[in-house]
């Protein structure tokens, strides 16, 4: 399939993260409780084994505005009783819905007919709230599937036309002087926060890393991570243990990390590396802040030192920018963006978080100018 020139952004910016990766020195972080230990929160069993791939659907459009928030994110100060948490939220008009994973934020509901910006105003007007915010969307960089290893010049360039255009030899990340080194490990998994994976994918169903503290289809949480039979990874999105790609983003993202290398299809850069399915965006390649952060604490509290997350947007969260800052021993990869603009003038969240624990991948072409 020949490769279109928008590919060029995730060709290069993924595989660029997954380098990361095969580095060393990250310890895992320390759990926190989480808030879906409560019976009537978690999905019903599913058998054993890896989840069915779901039909597929077109890839995301680019340059179509996200969904407006219809939820709040509110944090309160630390020492704030529950008694004072629900008088706030009473006295904005705002239902709870569920506590996030961290310390004292939660996620909260505007009644019928009061609106997100003013509940986020009453809210702020609470001596006992530190911040609130609308629970943005985010939504994900259009991408596409490659074919052959020859046509993957962000992995090795020598300057073949790919899509109509000659690139410029070495404008790659020297990927197989790489694989000289290492090619990564099981034991070193990556999280793939994004729109799910296509388990049964030949390149991918051998790496998709199972989860040995759960014994599957017996419905109870074997392990005690508040999550029912999540063998392999989580679905925010359903609410469920099978987080398939009803969009394809998360299945590109997780070949470019860790496709193996069994002579067909393509390769990634870390092909022993395990993976770990963690669904937040939807079908539309979109997904709240706070779906978001749910999948980013699932990979704090289960031992997932990397995490990749290839999606952003121009708004700034501060809850988002909190969890991060919590997790000091996660290296997350993330997105630059695919627009070619100066993201200290245009801004793009995540990425723009100034914290030792975020490193932010922006793409070059195949002659090694920023991407378009």
């Amino acid at each position: 399939m020949p490769i279109s020139s928008r590919v060029r952004t995730l060709v290069l910016a993924v595989p660029l993260s997954a380098v990361v990766l095969t580095g060393a020195g990250i310890a895992s972080g320390a759990a926190e409780p989480r808030h879906r230990a409560d019976a009537d929160a978690v999905a019903p069993a599913a058998a054993e084994g890896p989840f069915a791939p779901a039909a597929p659907k077109p890839a995301s459009v680019p340059g179509v505005d996200a969904p407006p928030a219809r939820q709040v994110l509110v944090r309160f100060r630390a020492g704030t009783g529950a008694g004072e948490r629900r008088s706030a939220r009473h006295s904005a008009d705002a239902d709870f819905v569920e506590r996030l994973p961290v310390n004292g934020l939660q996620l909260v509901d505007p009644e019928p007919g009061v609106a997100v910006r003013e509940t986020v105003a009453r809210l702020e007007r609470s001596r006992d709230v530190l911040y609130a915010e609308p629970d943005a969307v985010r939504t994900a960089a259009l991408t596409a599937s490659d074919t052959f290893f020859d046509l993957q010049w962000g992995l090795q360039n020598t300057g073949q036309m790919v899509d109509g255009t000659t690139g410029s030899q070495d404008a790659d990340i020297d990927a197989p002087e790489a694989w000289n080194l290492t090619t990564g490990r099981e034991s070193v998994a990556v999280g793939v926060v994004d729109t799910g994976v296509d388990s049964t994918h030949p390149d991918l169903s051998r790496n998709i890393r199972r989860n040995q503290g759960e014994i599957g289809g017996n419905g109870l949480d074997d392990d005690s991570n508040g999550f029912v039979d999540d063998l392999f990874g989580w679905d925010w999105v359903e609410a469920d243990n099978a987080p398939s790609d009803l969009d394809g983003h998360g299945t590109h993202v997780a070949g470019t990390i860790g496709a193996r290398s069994d002579g067909s299809g393509v390769v990634g850069v870390a092909w022993d590396t395990g993976l770990v399915p963690l669904r937040v965006l939807d079908e539309r390649g979109s997904g709240t802040v706070s779906d978001i952060i749910q999948g980013y604490a699932y990979a704090r509290n289960n031992g997932i030192r990397i995490v990749n997350a290839s999606f952003g947007d121009p708004g700034f969260s501060q809850a988002e920018r909190d969890t991060l800052a919590a997790s000091p021993d996660v290296l997350f990869v993330v997105a630059a963006g695919k627009a070619g603009t100066d993201n200290d003038s245009t801004g793009f969240d995540p990425c723009d978080y100034s914290l030792d624990n975020v490193v932010c991948v922006a793409a070059s072409d195949q002659s090694d100018r920023l991407a378009g």
